[in-house]
């Protein structure tokens, strides 16, 4: 979907209607179940977690979907078990198994074959694309580890829901300044639409 919006809207549009419509939809949500999002006491830290958790690698991916077809930009999303490893190994000086290295060493090594020997040609647009998809994965990874250690005790309907609310606020500058200048075609609307409510909404429900 992001391939089809950004050509025409550009990624910080996308990004910041991406993460609007899955914020409304969340705070409804939230709404309707009777629970609060502490807004008052809280929303420097939703900010925040907003902003590393989403904000940021919905803008990586948004501007590598220019460069990098869907596919090439999935595998590096699942990259992000490898970088988990890595930071707790890095963070915790907790030493993975054997397992877990060889896992992340072909995991890697995959990455690698892909970019070398798919059918996607290397110049500096696509390297810059693959750079902004492996901070975007680092950035996931970096925030489940936040979450946990600083937020296990928030219920996770309500963490959802307040960290799309922080992404949707710190990307709204950007939003606002990349409005198109005519209306968008019928499909980029309704990309953005199942991009906002279903691929972010829905999925950060589950």
């Amino acid at each position: 979907f992001q391939r089809i919006t950004v050509p025409e809207v550009g990624a910080g549009f996308t990004a910041a209607v991406r993460l609007a419509l899955s914020a409304i939809m969340l705070v409804i949500l939230l709404r309707v179940l009777g629970r609060s999002l502490d807004l008052r006491r809280r929303w420097k830290d939703w900010l925040i977690l907003g902003t590393i958790s989403a904000a940021i690698p919905f803008l990586c991916f948004a501007y590598a979907a220019r460069s990098l077809p869907a596919g090439y930009m999935a595998v590096i999303n699942a990259t992000v078990p490898l970088f988990t490893v890595l930071m707790v190994w890095a963070s915790m000086r907790t030493r993975p198994s054997w397992s877990k290295r060889i896992g992340v060493v072909v995991g890697l090594v995959g990455v690698a074959v892909m970019a070398r020997y798919g059918s996607l040609g290397m110049n500096q647009s696509t390297l810059v694309a693959f750079g902004l998809c492996f901070i975007a994965s680092a950035l996931y990874a970096f925030s489940s580890m936040f979450i946990r250690q600083r937020y296990a005790d928030v219920n996770p309907l309500v963490l959802a829901g307040s960290s799309q609310l922080g992404a949707s606020l710190a990307i709204l500058p950007l939003g606002l300044w990349s409005l198109p200048a005519v209306m968008p075609s019928t499909a980029v609307i309704l990309s953005l639409l199942v991009l906002g409510l279903v691929c972010t909404g829905l999925a950060y429900i589950l």
